[in-house]
């Protein structure tokens, strides 16, 4: 036991509620990684999704967790829109998604980014992911930067020999 904040020895990585509108309306509403732009993290709030046919149209309004403990904080509201396709494919299903997205510190923007996600089987039993975070307006220590900076780039590659047994390498 230590003698500290409950959460820094207590994570929440998921915590959420969804509800179907109907068979291509959904709501989200707690902590949740969606799974359409996964490597963007969890979430604290609303997170509302249409399916039309292959393709599905996200938006989301919350707050990012906390850095230091990953609790809630309301200080960092972000919001934000994602697109993403989805096919079959003989191999096995491939996704692909992008997202815009600004994120504030109090009332102030701190960043807006373009986020993109790749997710495909590209053999049986081979899996790629990939993402990448761009931003296109970013505040560092009170100097604005209005430019095309990648600040995120992440790729895996896992292979499934069965049930019990895979490798990956990322």
């Amino acid at each position: 036991q230590q003698q500290s904040d409950f959460f820094d020895d207590f994570k929440v990585f998921t915590l959420s509620l969804g509800y179907a509108l109907n068979l291509k309306d959904r709501i989200w509403l707690g902590r949740r990684i969606n799974p359409f732009i996964a490597n963007m993290g969890a979430m604290d709030g609303i997170q509302l999704e249409k399916f039309l046919g292959d393709w599905a149209l996200g938006i989301l309004a919350g707050f990012r967790p906390d850095v230091l403990n990953y609790g809630l904080d309301f200080n960092s509201p972000q919001l934000g829109a994602y697109l993403s396709h989805q096919k079959q494919r003989s191999a096995g299903l491939m996704q692909n998604s992008i997202a815009f997205v600004e994120q504030r510190l109090g009332h102030a923007t701190d960043r807006r980014f373009l986020y993109a996600q790749h997710n495909s089987q590209l053999l049986r039993n081979l899996n790629f992911f990939a993402s990448m975070e761009t931003d296109l307006y970013r505040k560092v220590r009170d100097e604005v930067q209005n430019r095309f900076f990648i600040t995120s780039l992440y790729s895996s590659l896992r292979y499934r020999f069965n049930r019990r047994l895979s490798v990956q390498v990322s």
